[in-house]
C-alpha cells in the first residue's frame, strides 16, 4: 500500500494535484506547523480544509495530521518524517504477525511531496527521502505551466548505500540506460523508435552474453534467462526501470484492391521490455561517474 505523506504550508493546491496523478491514495500525512499569531495563518485549519478535499477525491482515504515546531528549520520536518516511517513499518509488521495483511512495506511504498511549506521544510523533505530511501515527488505550478500532462516530476534521488550495488546489477542497468528500441518493417522503414533508455530482454541477454541456448531435454531455454528475471525485479523494486510486457511489431495490413502497408502494432508479440526511470538514469550515471 502506498503512503502519501505532504508537508503542506500556506498553499495546498499542489496536494490535490498530486493525490490525482499518484493513486490509489488509501492513506495520507500532512504534515503542518501551529497556527501563526504574527502571520495571522491558521495552518491546523488548512490542513483540515486541505483533508475534506481529498475525501473529496477518495472518500475512504485515511488522513493523518503531524504538527512541527519550527518551519523555518530543518530538523523538525526530518524528525517528523522519519517518525511517521518508522511508525508506519512497526504497524505493518505488527498486522503481518497477526495474519491481518500479507504485503509487507517497502521504503518505496512512501511517497513524499518535496513541494510545500518553507524552503527548508521543502530541503528537510528531500533530505529525509534521500536517507530513508523512500520516493520524492515534486509538483509544478498548474498557473505558471498550464495544459501539462502531467505536474508530477518523480525526482530521481538515490538513497545513501544504494551506490554499493552488485557489479552484476550495475552492469544491466547501465545497459538498460544505453538501449534504445527501434521496430522497422522488412523495407527497412522505421516505425517506432524510443530510447536510449528503453530495451527488450533478448537485447539485454544478449549483450550481457546471456543468450546461449541450453537444452533441458524438454524444451530449449537461454542460459541466463533465470538470472536475468531476479535482476530485473529488484532493479524494478528499487524504482530503477519499468517492466513491460509486450513488445511492439508491424504487421502488414491489406486495405483491398491489392494495397498493403506495413503498420506498427502495440505489444503485440508476446517478451518484455525494460524501461529506465529517472532514478534509474541516475543511478546509471553515478556508477559511470565512479567508474
Amino acid at each position: 500500500m502506498q503512503i502519501h505523506i505532504a508537508p503542506i504550508g500556506n498553499k495546498t493546491e499542489h496536494v490535490i494535484e498530486w493525490i490525482k496523478e499518484t493513486p490509489p491514495v488509501k492513506k495520507i500525512w500532512l504534515i503542518h506547523s501551529k497556527k501563526n499569531k504574527t502571520q495571522n495563518i491558521d495552518f491546523p485549519k488548512k490542513a483540515k480544509d486541505c483533508a475534506k478535499k481529498i475525501k473529496s477525491f477518495y472518500d475512504d482515504c485515511e488522513i493523518k495530521f503531524a504538527i512541527i515546531e519550527d518551519s523555518l528549520g530543518i530538523d523538525d520536518t526530518m524528525d517528523k518524517i522519519n517518525e511517521i516511517v518508522t511508525n508506519e513499518e512497526k504497524e505493518n509488521e505488527k498486522l503481518l504477525k497477526e495474519g491481518k495483511i500479507d504485503e509487507e512495506l517497502s521504503r518505496k511504498d512512501f511517497l513524499i511531496n518535496v513541494t510545500g511549506g518553507t524552503n527548508a521544510v521543502a530541503a528537510g523533505a528531500i533530505l529525509s527521502a534521500t536517507l530513508l530511501g523512500t520516493r520524492a515527488h515534486y509538483i509544478k505550478n498548474k498557473s505558471i505551466e498550464p495544459n501539462l500532462e502531467t505536474y508530477l516530476v518523480d525526482l530521481p534521488i538515490p538513497p545513501l548505500g544504494i551506490l554499493k550495488m552488485n557489479e552484476t546489477f550495475l552492469q544491466v542497468l547501465k545497459i538498460i540506460a544505453k538501449g534504445n528500441l527501434i521496430i522497422k518493417d522488412p523495407d527497412g522503414k522505421t516505425h517506432l523508435k524510443k530510447g536510449p533508455g528503453v530495451i527488450t530482454n533478448s537485447d539485454v541477454l544478449k549483450e550481457m552474453s546471456w543468450d546461449k541456448v541450453i537444452s533441458t531435454g524438454k524444451r530449449n531455454r537461454k542460459r541466463g534467462a533465470t538470472n536475468m528475471r531476479a535482476i530485473a525485479l529488484k532493479l524494478k523494486n528499487l524504482g530503477y526501470i519499468r517492466i513491460i510486457k509486450g513488445i511492439p511489431s508491424v504487421k502488414q495490413i491489406s486495405f483491398g484492391h491489392g494495397k498493403k502497408e506495413w503498420q506498427l502494432v502495440e505489444g503485440d508479440t508476446g517478451g518484455v521490455m525494460y524501461e529506465i526511470t529517472s532514478l534509474g538514469r541516475r543511478q546509471a550515471k553515478n556508477a559511470l561517474m565512479i567508474d
